[in-house]
């Protein structure tokens, strides 16, 4: 799963004509469709929390990404700054579906699987060590994001703290995945507004 989400990720990161748009279009949706078929099965991806969310935290997932969405468009009008375009096609895909794939199975998957695993071994308890982990790897996440400062950056780590959040909460990234995917979808057409 993890060569595909990246083959997928660079199509669609460079497609800019008909062609590449269209593989893009169709490698998306054959990873959306063999991530779920992987759900609850492969041993690695079970450590990773590629499981199914009980049934319940799907929706509760939907429902905290259009707020942590409609908290930052409010905190970016408040403090007057552009949420940027509407993005193109291909970054649209890349918002919305491959990249919260990728970030959520590398930063609330591997590295805070990781975190916790060693947390524990040094003999931390399971609930500070998941706190402590998920305002790491929160960190961590913003980190990532090149280019932001100030508000952006805080807003940022905030944002990673709450799909951490829901990572624990839901014991599953695939609801992360969701809360992803939901809030960046919602703010590329909050955009418009």
């Amino acid at each position: 799963m993890p060569m595909v989400l990246l083959l997928t990720w660079k199509i669609t990161a460079i497609a800019s004509t008909t062609r590449p748009m269209i593989l893009a279009i169709l490698l998306t949706g054959m990873l959306v469709l063999y991530s779920g078929r992987v759900l609850n099965r492969n041993a690695w991806l079970l450590r990773l929390g590629w499981v199914s969310p009980p049934r319940r935290r799907w929706i509760w997932s939907i429902v905290a990404g259009l707020a942590a969405a409609s908290a930052i468009w409010a905190v970016a009008r408040l403090f007057h700054q552009s949420l940027g375009p509407f993005p193109r096609l291909n970054q649209f895909l890349l918002a919305s579906i491959t990249g919260p794939m990728a970030e959520e199975l590398l930063f609330r998957g591997l590295l805070f699987w990781a975190l916790v695993t060693l947390l524990i071994r040094m003999h931390v308890r399971q609930p500070p060590a998941q706190l402590i982990s998920v305002l790491l790897v929160a960190l961590a996440f913003a980190g990532a994001h090149i280019g932001r400062a100030g508000v952006s950056f805080v807003c940022t780590i905030l944002t990673g703290a709450s799909f951490g959040a829901m990572r624990v909460w839901s014991q599953s990234t695939v609801a992360a995945v969701l809360m992803h995917a939901t809030y960046n979808f919602a703010l590329c057409w909050l955009t418009l507004a």
